[in-house]
């Protein structure tokens, strides 16, 4: 147990008092605070009932679990009008759970700053978003046929293209030089379709301030990417690689994400 007992104990209280029935440990609490915000100094950004909630169900407390999934049911009822609101909750309770091939449930990603239900909200709003996209009846195959026969679309080009690996690669290393929340902001943004506006309730921060970030993180990863291209190929090849990311980044960025 670390010195710091007391006041996880305080902690665990106040989670207690908006979350009654969550059995969470001060050592499980204190694992939690160290992933989301190492420095002490800043866990008063951190939105602590919530902060017990989560705690309590990446460890499967079934009170927790419970808390969640009252949160997720009122939510999707708001979020899935005219929608199957039972398939949507399902969907996102193993979005946030379970995760997806490799990847984790999407609640360990929270960042604790900022209450946990307008992050959820978010979450299921895309949730609901690609729900209904499902669900839109499927293009007849002629127009599939008059849609591929034209030529390919430029980010299929791009990806398709020969430099395509190389830049892929490069890409993935400069992203790996990122910390965790530049490339966390990227992802929300470029891959998981969120708004600097949601991205900014998700943080508890002022969408300018978010716009600002994601700005310094794409500059960065650029940057970087281009200084790995340039170990191997010619000024006017990178170049011309960059331009075409430039003009696709997020076809660029889903491309190096899929890699390693």
């Amino acid at each position: 147990m670390s010195d710091g007992t007391p006041l996880l104990e305080t902690w665990l209280a106040a989670g207690a008092v908006k979350y009654p029935g969550v059995t969470v440990s001060p050592a499980q609490l204190e694992a939690t605070l160290r992933r989301l915000c190492p420095d002490a100094r800043d866990r008063a950004l951190l939105v602590r009932e919530d902060v017990v909630l989560v705690t309590g169900c990446l460890c499967g407390d079934a009170g927790a679990l419970g808390h969640l999934d009252g949160l997720v049911s009122r939510l999707c009822a708001t979020a899935g009008q005219g929608l199957d609101t039972a398939e949507l909750g399902q969907r996102v309770r193993l979005l946030l759970l379970v995760g997806a091939g490799e990847q984790p449930g999407r609640l360990a990603s929270w960042a604790g700053r900022g209450a946990l239900v307008k992050w959820l909200s978010a979450v299921i709003h895309r949730a609901a978003l690609n729900l209904v996209r499902e669900l839109k009846p499927a293009a007849p195959e002629s127009a599939l046929d008059e849609r591929s026969s034209g030529g390919e679309s430029p980010e299929a080009a791009f990806m398709r293209a020969q430099d395509a690996t190389v830049f892929n690669a490069a890409l993935k290393q400069a992203l790996d030089t990122l910390p965790e929340r530049s490339r966390h902001l990227l992802r929300l943004y470029y891959l998981e379709g969120f708004t600097a506006e949601q991205i900014a309730r998700i943080e508890g921060a002022h969408r300018v301030s978010v716009a600002r970030w994601l700005g310094q993180a794409k500059r960065a990863l650029r940057a970087t990417t281009r200084e790995r291209l340039a170990q191997h190929l010619s000024p006017s090849h990178v170049d011309s690689l960059m331009r075409l990311s430039n003009a696709h980044f997020a076809v660029s960025l889903e491309g190096a994400s899929r890699r390693g």
